[in-house]
This record gives C-alpha cells, structure tokens and sequence, in this order.
C-alpha cells in the first residue's frame, strides 16, 4: 500500500483543525443563545413582577378609600387599621327618657353587629376619627329599615378592640357579634358638615348615625347589658334585652 504523502497528512490535520473549530464556536453559540435566554426570561418577570407589585398596592391601597360621591371641597375619607384614642362626641342636650324618644323621632331596631370598622376623615387639614358598623336587622320598633337589612351605622369615635369596656362611653362597646337594640337617625340632604366652604356630606358614610356615644344604645354582651343607666332611671336595674324590647313598645306606644 502506498503511504500517504505529507500533503495528505496536512489536509488532514487542516480538516480535523477546521471541524473542532467549528464544533468549538457551534458549542460557544449554544451556551451564549441559553444565556440569553436565561436573560431575556428574568427580564419578563421583572417586567411581570414590578408592575403586579404596583397594581397590588393600588388596589389594596383604593379597597380602605371611601367614595364621597356628594361631598365637595377638600374631604377625603379612609378605612383604617391603626388609630389613636379619641374622645367620643356627646349631646350636650340633656334629655330625659320620654324626651329621648320623641324628640328627635329617631329609628329604633333590634339587631347584630356584623362588621365594625374605624375611618379618618379629613376636612381641609383638620382629622377626625370615627367608626362604621354594619348591623343585621332583627326587629323593626320606629323607622323604615327592615328586618333582614344590613344597615351602615357611622358612630360618633372609634372603636378599640383590647381596651375594657367602659359602660359610661356605651356605643364605643360595640363589638361583632353582639346583639342590641339601637335609636339611630336616617342621614338625608340636610346631614353634613361643613368647613370652610368644604362640605362632607354623611350619607356618603352611611345610612344611619348615632346622635352621641353614650344614649342611643342598649347592647347585650356576655349575660350583661349596656346601656345609660343614669338616663334610663326606670329600667336602671334591667338586665335583659327582652325587657328593654318591652320597655321602648311602651314609651313610643
């Protein structure tokens, strides 16, 4: 057999030499393309992430936002978690029980506290802090709320979960799941407040308000019942919801 001529050897080698060469920037390509890959993937999640991280805090931040659809002027009015203690708003009117109850021709109804939850509103710079409660309808006494209808109630300060109760400060003892019976007024055109031309008008709160924090309440918590005692001189010694039920068909009869 003839041996190869050194001319053939070199093509060989210059063949082999070509082919990893090739083989070399073929593997180079396919490494960079994963790379690339692997970029272009973490920049769509990044470009995922960052805005979901935006919406999320735009929703959760518009879920606490309350809509005032009436008021005008600088009013803004929120859900909040956190809040300092507050004093609560009093009648300075002194009323005695038969005046309590056709004076201000209030709704009266027996129900449970389904929800309890404390705002800020803001009016132009001052803040005020309060607290809406969601109330089941049982009983129907005065008034055109309905039994089996969930009525917004804005009360007049906050509530803390945690303090004791304080029987002198009785709506601020409201807590969900009790059981009551409320004097509430209806809010209408006329209800509002008004600063400096800034008007909040309550309905855009709730439906119904409680005239103070201390009157307008008779609650039932745990085999006692709250309610003004001082006021309510007759029923002073009342300890039944039931009795309280008799008492106010009685005074509006």
């Amino acid at each position: 057999m003839e041996g190869k001529k050194i001319e053939d050897y070199m093509n060989d080698i210059d063949e082999e030499f070509l082919e990893s060469r090739r083989l070399t920037a073929k593997h180079g390509l396919n490494n960079l393309s994963k790379k690339n890959k692997k970029a272009g993937l973490k920049r769509t999640l990044l470009l995922i992430f960052f805005p979901c991280i935006f919406i999320f805090i735009y929703i959760a931040s518009n879920q606490n936002t309350i809509t005032l659809e009436q008021s005008v002027g600088n009013v803004s009015a929120r859900y909040i978690q956190r809040l300092p203690v507050t004093d609560c708003t009093e009648s300075t009117e002194e009323l005695n029980e038969e005046e309590l109850f056709m004076k201000n021709n209030t709704i009266i109804a027996k129900g449970k506290v389904k929800n309890v939850r404390n705002i800020r509103i803001k009016i132009n710079s001052d803040v005020i802090y309060r607290a809406i409660a969601e109330i089941e309808v049982k009983d129907v006494y005065r008034g055109d709320c309905r039994p089996g209808q969930l009525i917004s109630v804005l009360i007049p300060c906050t509530i803390h979960i945690g303090l004791d109760l304080a029987e002198d400060k009785v709506i601020s003892n409201l807590r969900v799941g009790m059981n009551g019976i409320f004097m509430m007024v209806k809010y209408d055109e006329g209800s509002y407040i008004e600063e400096d031309g800034t008007i909040l008008y309550l309905q855009d709160l709730s439906q119904y308000g409680f005239i103070d924090s201390h009157k307008y309440g008779f609650l039932e918590n745990k085999g006692q019942l709250i309610f003004d005692k001082h006021t309510f001189k007759s029923i002073k010694n009342t300890t039944k919801l039931d009795e309280v039920e008799s008492y106010i068909k009685k005074m509006i009869d």
